[in-house]
Order: C-alpha cells, then sequence, then structure tokens
C-alpha cells in the first residue's frame, strides 16, 4: 500500500484537459481519470503476481492506469503495449478534449519515467490482435469501449493471446445486475451495462472469473481451453488456482451471477 501511495504522489495532479460543453469538469474527471484505492490495490496485487514480461492495455486515454502499470513492468524488465484510438468511446460524444489526449498520455509516461517500456499501438483494439501470437502475453488490461458488442469481441480475440497462467484482466465490472437496453452504450448511471452483461455470460458459461468486493476490476488465470472460443477452466487446476490467489491475500472469488458490488 505504501508504494501505491508514493506512486499516487508522483502521478498526481493527473493532467487529463477534459471538460463538457456547460465548462463542468469534476465528474468527466473522476469517471475518465481517477481509479479508486480499491482498484489500484488490486492491480498492485495482480502485477506483484505476474512476470509482466509483455503485456498488453485496451484503452490507455490520458494514462493514470498506463504509468501505474509500466512503473510495476519496469521493475520486472518487462514491455507494455499500450493501445487507444484516442477518440472515446461511441455515445461520450459530449466530452470535449480541449487538448490533445495522446500527447497528454506522451507527458505524463515522460514525468513517470516509463517511456522506455512502453509501445503505444495508435488504433482499435481490433486491428492489432494478428500482431500477438497466441499464449504470447503475460498480462492484459482491458478498459477501452465498454459497449457490450466491442467488449465481448476484446474477451473473444485477445483471450487465446495468454498464456497458460498469464493474468487476463480489466476494468469496470458494476455488479452482475445490467440493464439490457443500455448495453450498447459506454455507461448509464454509472454502470457499465454491457460489461457488465459480457462478464456475466463469460462466468456462467465456465470462464474462473474473480471478483474482489469493493472495486470494479476482474480477472482470471488462463488455465487452458474452453469450447470454440478457447476460453479456460481446466477444473482439475482448481485447488492450485484457489492456492494461488488465497497468496495474493485481498482477492474474493465469486462465481455467482448473484453477485454486487
Amino acid at each position: 500500500m505504501q508504494k501505491i501511495a508514493n506512486l499516487l504522489r508522483k502521478l498526481y495532479p493527473f493532467d487529463t484537459f477534459l471538460v463538457k460543453p456547460n465548462g463542468d469538469t469534476e465528474d468527466i474527471y473522476s469517471h475518465l481519470s481517477v481509479f479508486p484505492l480499491q482498484d489500484l490495490d488490486v492491480l498492485s496485487n495482480l502485477l506483484n503476481m505476474n512476470p509482466c514480461k509483455v503485456s498488453v492495455e485496451i484503452g490507455s486515454w490520458t494514462g493514470q492506469s498506463t504509468c501505474f502499470i509500466a512503473t510495476y513492468i519496469k521493475e520486472k524488465s518487462g514491455k507494455l503495449f499500450a493501445i487507444d484510438n484516442f477518440k472515446g468511446s461511441p455515445g461520450s460524444e459530449q466530452v470535449i478534449y480541449t487538448t490533445d489526449v495522446k500527447e497528454t498520455l506522451l507527458s505524463n509516461l515522460r514525468r513517470m519515467d516509463v517511456m522506455d517500456v512502453v509501445t503505444i499501438l495508435d488504433g482499435n483494439s481490433d486491428d492489432f490482435v494478428s500482431r500477438f501470437e497466441d499464449e504470447s502475453i503475460d498480462f492484459m488490461f482491458i478498459d477501452g469501449d465498454h459497449r457490450y458488442s466491442q467488449f465481448s469481441r476484446d474477451f473473444k480475440n485477445w483471450y487465446p493471446k495468454i498464456k497458460i497462467g498469464g493474468i487476463f484482466s480489466g476494468h469496470d465490472f458494476n455488479g452482475a445486475n445490467y440493464e439490457e437496453e443500455n448495453i450498447e452504450k459506454d455507461f448509464v448511471n454509472n454502470i457499465h451495462h454491457g460489461v457488465s452483461k459480457a462478464l456475466m455470460e463469460y462466468s456462467n458459461s465456465g470462464i474462473d472469473l474473480k471478483f474482489s468486493n469493493g472495486s470494479s476490476i476482474w480477472w482470471t488465470v488462463k488455465s487452458g481451453v474452453f469450447g470454440s472460443l478457447s476460453l479456460a477452466q481446466n477444473k482439475g487446476e482448481r485447488d492450485d488456482k484457489r492456492t494461488w490467489e488465497e497468496e495474493a491475500g485481498v482477492f474474493k472469488s465469486v462465481g455467482s451471477p448473484e453477485f454486487t458490488r
């Protein structure tokens, strides 16, 4: 926790330069740029428990999570590939970007001294899937397009790229309850309905997804092949995974669709 606190002191004030047409910045800043401490705590534990030699992030934006992840990766002499089209998610056009978002990311990376471990891939996540071999990625974090159609596609396309024993994770799981009419919107009433629906479907199909109380981070450890989507759950290894999770110290495994934050 002390390491997280030290990183936050260095990271803030964090450059975002995002305002709404009416000039209000507070709610858009808190949603797009500030991870709660509980999320950073979970993310820190995941990064500590993985070699992170090859890591991928979908949805870097101005770079808070990118800088945070890259700091851990640099200590492990790893590499982070940061994917973003820097246009924002469809449905969030009410946001006016008063500066160059990509340049803001670069500025934050330089300030945090992690430029040497980050490669920016400018474009949509679909554009870069073929550049990575199957089972070549140690750690992945998805926080890009939250609409059901694109998030589901990211899950399906990128899971095969994770090494056995690698971590496949992401942000913005707001509980099992979602509204079907809002799944193709970025978020409504602070709920990412598309993300919640997709994760519940994958969990119910046999993916051993984990959720941590008080955090919107979700994650799983790749353990084998499941069906035509190459999605993992090797039930013979569940005892080993339970031990692995217990070593993290902060995680609670939730397999029920009734789970809510």
